[in-house]
C-alpha cells in the first residue's frame, strides 16, 4: 500500500518536531509537523501528509493544525493525499473545503500520478499565501511509482519600501491656542463678516444664479479662513517616505538610545567587567520601556477604531499587518481609473434644471399628507455631530480640512458654520466646492487585470458629510413618522440590518418545510445599481412621497454637477470628470436616498414574498412539491415583473448572475433534479438552479444545513488570524484582546441567530475557532487547556454567544416593535391561558408557541426566541433598558456556565 512520512532538512536549518500522528489505525492518516527556522529568522511550519487510498478523511490532521497554526505566518503543507482534485468527488470536495476553512491554498497543479488508464492529481503542495509562490514545478514525466517530482519556491524574506515623497501638514505639533487666536482674528475680518450677515438677512430667494453663488461664496471664505490658519500654525511639508515611521520613540527615548551607544562604546574601550554590566542593565531597562511605549503607542491608536475595515487600514499603517491586496496604482494609471469609473455614470442623460421644474410641477401627491421641508440647525445639533465621531485619522476631502481641525475650530466657527448650513438649505443650494469627490482605488482581486477588477473609494469633504447626516435625520424621521418606508426594506434603519432580514426569510422556509413545503426563491444581481439611478427620475418619487419643492431643489443641486478625480500615492490628480447619473458614492445622503428610490418595488409582485436589503432584492414562494411546476411559473412571472421594474426606472439587473434555489427537506430536495426542471428565463436568459447560495453574506444551503457556512466562517477566522500573526510577538495581550475582539470574533457573529440550531458537530467546529482565538491572545501551547483563559476573558462559549444575541434581538422585538416583520410573526398570550407557573407570575410580555412537527421548525428563530424568553428570570426579562437587559443578561450566562 505504500504510505509512511519524512521531511530532508539542510544540516544549515534549524527544525523542530511539533506534532505527528497517532497510529491507532491502519486507514488513519500519517502525518509529521515540522518547525524550520531560517538564516533570514523567518520560522515556517512544514506539514508533510499521507492518507493511502480510501482512508480515513483527514480530520486528525486538521485538528493538529489547528491547534499550532496560530503560532505561525508561514506555513506549507504538502504529501500524497490519494483524492483527486481532477474531480468533483465527495474527498476532492472535502480535501478543498478543509484547505479553505484553514485559510490555506491549494498550488493548482493537473495530473501529478500516472497509469496506463489514467491520470489523477493525487500530490497536494498547500501554501498559507499564494503571493509568496515564486515557482512551482512539476516534472514532465513520472519520478517515482508514478508520480511526478513536484517542487516549490517562495519568497519568505521581508520587502523594502520604496522610498517616496509626500506633501502633507503635521497636525499633533498644532499648538491649540495659537490657532484658535490666529482664527479669532481670520473670521472677525470684513469679508467673512459680510457673508454671515448676507446669510442671515437673506430672504426667499430660491435657486437662482447669484443664492448659490452667494453659497459658494461664504463655503469659500470660510474654508479658506481655516485653512490660512493652518498655513501659519502647520504648513504643508514635504515628507520623504522611505521606510514606516517608529513614532513611539519620544525624544527621551532617543536620547536614552545614544546614551546607550555610549555606555557600550566606553564598555568597550575599557573591557571591563563593570563597564558590561552597567550596559546590560541599562540595556534591559531601555528595552523594556520601548516595548511598553511600542505598545501603549498602538494601543492608543487603536482603541478608538471599532470599524472593522478601517482598524484593518491603521494595522496596515502601523505596521502590523502586511496590506492584503496591491493597490491598483501599479497597474493602471489615475487617468485610466478615473475614466473608467465615470464611465458607469453614462448610462443616463444629465438631468436639467429645467426638465426638473416641468417634471415636478406635474407630480401631485395626496393632499392628506404634510409636506416634508428643511428645519432650522442649531449650533447643538452640529456640535454633537462633531463630537460623536471618534477621532482616528487626519484625512480630508478636496477642501483639505479634516475632522480633527472642525472640532479644533469649533468654538470660533460654531457660529459661521451654523449660518452657512441654515443659508445652503433657506437658499436650496448644495455648496460646489462639496461635490468634488476624491477617489482612493482599491483592487478587488490580487492582481487586477483590468479596471473592472477594482473599485473605487470616495472622499469627500467632512463639512459635507456633517450636513448631510442632518439631512438624512429630518428625512428619517418624516418617513418614520408618516410610515412610508416600504416594511421590507432592512438597510440604513434603526434596529433593521442583514440579521434580521435573513431571520424573517429563513423562518418563512422553515415554516413551510415544516408544513412539507418546498420554498423557491430567486435572488438579483442589479449592476452598479447606486451609481446608475437617474436623477429626474429619482427626484419625481420624492416629490410623489411629499417632499416639498424647495426641498427637491436642494436635493437636484446636491445631485447635480459633480465631479471625482484619482490621486496617486503622491497627491497628484487625474484630471477632473463629471458624473451624471447615481447617487454620490462615499456620501452619507445617497445610500437612503437609493432606499426610497426602490421603495415601491414591492408593488410589482404579485405572487411572491419578498425582502430588501439595498439592492439586494430577492423573492419567494413556497408551495408543495406536486405543485412545484405551475409555482414555478408564477415566481417567473414575478421574476419578469421585477426586470420590468429595472427597465422603467432605468436599473440594470443582470439576470445570468440572478440565481435559483430551491429549500426543503432532505427527502424533498432529493426528489427535485434541478437539471429536469423548466428554467425561468428573464429577457431571454434563463437564471441558474443552484443548490447553495451566498444570501447577503451567508451561505444558505437547500436543505439548510449550513456546512458550508461554517467552512466559510472557519476560513475568515483563520485568514484573519493569520493576518495578525506576523506582529503577534510585538502585541500586548491587551492589544491582542482588543483585535481578535473588533476583527476575529465579528466572524463568527455576524448574522449568528439565522443559523442558531446547529448540530453538535458544526458548534463544535466554532467552539474550537475561539478557542484558537484564545491561544492566540495568550501564545498558548496545544496541549494546555483554555477554559480558565476564556473564563479570565470572560468570554461566552460559541453557544451561549449566540444565546446572548437572541435575548437582545427579543428585547428590541418587544420593547421598541421593530422590525415589525419580525415583531408581527409573535402572538402575545393572554394572561388567562398562562399554564405554567413561572409563566403564570412573570411580569413581562410572554407569547403563543406555535405547533411545530420537525426538528427545523423547532430551531427556527420564531420558537427558539419565546422558549429562551420564557426561561429567563423576570428580572432580565422586564430590564428597563436595553444596556442594563446586555448586562443582567450576560451575568446570567455566564454564571450558568462558570457556576462550578
Amino acid at each position: 500500500m505504500g504510505g509512511g512520512v519524512a521531511c530532508y532538512i539542510h544540516h544549515s536549518l534549524k527544525a523542530r518536531l511539533i506534532a505527528t500522528s497517532a497510529a491507532t489505525h491502519i486507514n488513519a492518516p500519517e502525518f509529521l509537523m515540522i518547525e524550520i527556522r531560517l538564516p533570514c529568522n523567518e520560522t515556517v511550519l512544514f506539514a508533510s501528509v499521507y492518507r493511502r487510498p480510501k482512508g480515513f478523511l483527514l480530520h486528525d490532521f486538521a485538528q493538529a493544525l489547528t491547534n499550532v497554526s496560530h503560532l505561525y505566518k508561514n506555513i506549507i503543507i504538502g504529501g500524497d493525499l490519494n483524492c483527486n482534485l481532477l474531480t468533483n468527488s465527495f474527498e476532492a470536495n472535502f480535501l478543498r473545503d478543509l484547505m479553505s476553512g484553514l485559510s490555506m491554498s491549494i498550488i493548482q497543479s493537473d495530473a501529478t500520478y500516472h497509469t496506463a488508464t489514467s491520470d489523477s492529481w493525487l500530490d497536494v503542495l498547500a501554501v498559507d499565501d499564494c503571493e509568496k509562490v515564486l515557482r512551482f514545478y512539476k516534472s514532465e514525466c513520472p519520478f517515482i511509482a508514478g508520480h511526478d517530482l513536484i517542487e516549490l519556491s517562495l519568497s519568505l524574506g521581508t520587502k523594502l519600501v520604496a522610498e517616496r515623497t509626500m506633501l502633507r501638514r503635521c497636525y499633533r505639533a498644532i499648538d491649540a491656542d495659537e490657532f484658535l487666536d490666529h482664527l479669532q482674528s481670520l473670521i472677525e475680518s470684513p469679508e467673512v463678516l459680510a457673508c454671515v450677515s448676507a446669510a442671515s438677512d437673506c430672504g426667499n430667494v430660491r435657486c437662482d444664479q447669484s443664492s448659490a453663488s452667494l453659497v459658494d461664496r461664504f463655503c469659500s471664505v470660510l474654508s479658506e479662513t481655516v485653512l490660512n490658519t493652518l498655513d501659519v500654525v502647520a504648513p504643508e511639508r514635504v515628507f520623504i517616505i522611505n521606510k514606516p515611521p517608529v513614532r513611539w520613540l519620544t525624544s527621551d527615548l532617543k536620547s536614552r538610545i545614544r546614551i546607550r551607544n555610549q555606555v557600550y562604546k566606553r564598555a568597550k574601550r575599557s573591557n571591563s567587567i563593570l563597564g558590561y554590566f552597567l550596559y546590560r542593565q541599562f540595556c534591559n531597562q531601555l528595552n523594556l520601556d520601548i516595548k511598553r511605549a511600542k505598545s501603549e503607542f498602538q494601543f492608543n491608536s487603536l482603541k478608538t477604531i471599532t470599524d472593522p475595515a478601517k482598524l484593518w487600514r491603521e494595522l496596515a499603517r502601523l505596521g502590523l499587518v502586511k496590506s492584503s491586496s496591491v493597490s491598483p496604482l501599479h497597474y493602471f494609471t489615475p487617468s485610466q481609473l478615473n475614466a473608467h469609473y465615470v464611465s458607469v455614470s453614462d448610462a443616463h442623460s444629465p438631468c436639467l434644471y429645467e426638465d426638473f421644474i416641468s417634471a415636478i410641477a406635474r407630480v401631485t401627491c395626496p393632499s392628506e399628507r404634510p409636506e416634508f421641508a428643511f428645519s432650522a440647525i442649531t449650533p447643538l445639533t452640529i456640535f454633537q455631530l462633531i463630537s460623536a465621531r471618534p477621532l482616528h485619522s487626519y484625512a480630508a476631502g478636496v477642501n483639505g480640512i479634516p475632522l480633527y481641525i472642525l472640532r479644533l475650530a469649533w468654538p470660533v466657527i460654531s457660529s459661521c458654520l451654523t449660518a452657512l448650513f441654515n443659508y445652503s438649505l433657506e437658499q436650496s443650494s448644495f455648496p460646489s466646492q462639496w461635490k468634488r469627490a476624491l477617489i482612493r482605488p482599491l483592487s478587488k482581486t490580487r492582481i487586477p487585470s483590468s479596471p473592472s477588477d477594482t473599485r473605487p473609494i470616495a472622499n469627500l469633504p467632512e463639512l459635507s458629510k456633517i450636513l448631510e447626516r442632518i439631512v438624512a435625520s429630518q428625512i428619517a424621521d418624516y418617513l418614520t413618522k408618516l410610515n412610508l418606508i416600504n416594511t421590507r426594506q432592512s438597510a440604513f434603519r434603526p434596529y433593521h440590518n442583514t440579521q434580521s432580514a435573513l431571520l424573517r426569510v429563513c423562518d418563512d422556509i422553515k415554516k413551510a418545510i415544516d408544513s412539507g413545503l418546498v420554498t423557491i426563491m430567486i435572488l438579483f444581481d442589479f449592476s452598479k445599481a447606486f451609481d446608475t439611478v437617474p436623477h429626474l427620475r429619482l427626484l419625481i418619487k420624492l416629490k410623489e412621497l411629499g417632499f416639498s419643492d424647495p426641498t427637491l431643489i436642494w436635493l437636484f443641486s446636491y445631485l447635480t454637477g459633480r465631479s471625482q478625480a484619482v490621486a496617486d500615492d503622491e497627491g497628484n490628480l487625474s484630471s477632473w470628470l463629471i458624473t451624471l447619473c447615481g447617487v454620490p458614492q462615499g456620501s452619507v445622503l445617497g445610500p437612503p436616498l437609493f432606499t426610497l428610490y426602490i421603495n415601491d418595488i414591492g408593488t410589482v409582485l404579485i405572487y411572491s414574498d419578498y425582502m430588501i436589503f439595498a439592492d439586494d432584492v430577492q423573492i419567494y414562494r413556497s408551495c408543495a412539491l406536486s405543485n412545484l411546476l405551475h409555482n414555478l411559473n408564477l415566481i417567473s412571472k414575478d421574476a419578469n415583473a421585477i426586470f420590468d421594474y429595472a427597465n422603467v426606472n432605468g436599473l440594470k439587473l443582470n439576470p445570468a448572475k440572478s440565481k435559483v434555489i430551491i429549500f426543503g427537506s432532505g427527502i424533498n430536495i432529493n426528489n427535485i433534479d434541478l437539471n429536469a426542471l423548466p428554467p425561468i428565463i428573464v429577457n431571454h436568459t434563463p437564471l441558474p438552479y443552484v443548490s447553495e447560495v451566498r444570501n447577503l453574506g451567508v451561505c444558505f444551503e437547500s436543505n439548510l444545513s449550513w456546512n458550508k457556512h461554517v467552512s466559510h466562517v472557519s476560513q475568515r477566522v483563520h485568514h484573519a488570524l493569520y493576518k495578525l500573526k506576523f506582529s503577534k510577538n510585538s502585541l500586548s495581550t491587551e492589544l491582542r484582546i482588543k483585535l481578535v475582539t473588533s476583527l476575529v470574533l465579528p466572524h463568527l457573529d455576524y448574522c449568528c441567530l439565522v443559523y442558531h440550531g446547529l448540530s453538535k458537530e458544526l458548534n463544535l467546529k466554532l467552539q474550537r475557532l475561539v478557542n484558537c482565538c484564545i491561544r492566540f491572545i495568550f501564545n498558548l501551547r496545544k496541549d494546555e487547556h483554555i477554559t480558565q483563559y476564556r473564563r479570565r476573558l470572560g468570554w461566552l462559549s460559541v453557544e451561549n454567544r449566540r444565546l446572548y444575541f437572541l435575548g437582545c434581538q427579543m428585547y428590541r422585538i418587544i420593547y421598541m416593535g421593530s422590525p415589525a416583520y419580525l415583531s408581527e410573526l409573535f402572538t402575545p398570550l393572554s394572561p388567562s391561558l398562562r399554564r405554567s407557573t413561572r409563566i403564570a407570575n412573570c411580569s413581562s410580555q410572554t407569547f403563543h408557541i406555535p405547533a411545530f412537527r420537525t426538528e427545523i421548525y423547532r430551531n427556527s428563530f420564531l420558537i427558539s426566541a419565546i422558549y429562551f424568553w420564557h426561561s429567563l428570570p423576570d428580572n432580565i426579562t422586564s430590564a428597563t433598558t436595553i444596556a442594563a437587559f446586555k448586562n443582567l443578561l450576560r451575568s446570567y450566562l455566564l454564571s450558568s456556565e462558570f457556576s462550578d
